[in-house]
């Protein structure tokens, strides 16, 4: 269960730069959102002979309508920037309330463990944002779908070891369909990341490191690339806390 809230607002004006007889339009909506989504998780285990595992995980969202208001200020105005010279008229000003409806996903994994020596999983998730709609309006959005494949090698278990032989060694590649589509071409995002998990002494926490590098969309078309990256870093408790001592 997740709690979504927050604003979005959008802009557009119409300049007449070369006409000093006609007015400048200009179009604000903002749309204030909150509501609850719920997504849904199935995972199971399969265990082997010699402390190997088997694990298959399905998650799906569905279809949801988030409460909404949307506000809207519409003035024309003289000169080619807004407020440069002055307002001429406030042509609308109104407040509806309504739904913006986030689409349905769908998506699983698999994962093979090796005992405590490595693990290897891949998983797949598609999401229909074709089907998004803001008070009743379709956007331009397109389908969304996100593959990726991730190993993880543990030198060994011995926490008396060097360093290097107790900190778990991460790697994954993943790739995107975006659902933005652009000139009709529809943005794509590449990425491969590494990280490491160290143990903390005397703990069974484990500080955990992260880095991405990848790209996102094209040169096709005038369009643009980019390439970003992302850097991680987390905690992960492992203490046993509010146990009542036996002996005082």
């Amino acid at each position: 269960m997740s709690y979504l809230f927050g604003s979005l607002n959008k802009t557009r004006t119409v300049t007449f730069p070369e006409s000093v007889n006609i007015y400048s339009i200009r179009e604000s909506d903002a749309y204030k959102v909150s509501g609850i989504i719920f997504d849904y998780g199935l995972l199971y285990e399969v265990k082997f002979k010699n402390n190997n595992a088997l694990s298959l995980g399905l998650i799906t969202g569905l279809t949801t309508k988030v409460n909404a208001r949307e506000n809207i200020l519409t003035q024309s105005f003289d000169g080619v920037t807004f407020g440069s010279t002055y307002i001429k008229d406030t042509i609308e000003n109104s407040s509806t309330k309504g739904n913006i409806v986030i689409p349905p996903f769908y998506g699983g994994g698999i994962m093979f463990k090796k005992a405590d020596k490595w693990l290897i999983g891949a998983d797949y998730k598609f999401q229909q944002w074709s089907k998004f709609s803001s008070f009743g309006v379709l956007d331009s959005l397109k389908n969304s779908m996100q593959a990726a494949i991730g190993l993880s090698i543990f030198p060994s278990n011995n926490l008396s070891g060097s360093i290097f032989k107790k900190t778990t060694y991460r790697f994954g590649l993943r790739m995107a369909q975006t659902y933005l589509q652009l000139k009709n071409t529809q943005l794509n995002e590449y990425a491969v990341s590494f990280g490491f998990a160290f143990p903390m002494q005397r703990s069974k926490s484990v500080m955990n490191f992260g880095f991405e590098v990848g790209q996102r969309g094209t040169v096709e078309n005038n369009l643009i690339k980019e390439t970003f990256v992302n850097i991680s870093c987390s905690l992960s408790i492992y203490e046993r806390w509010f146990l009542r001592r036996k002996y005082e």
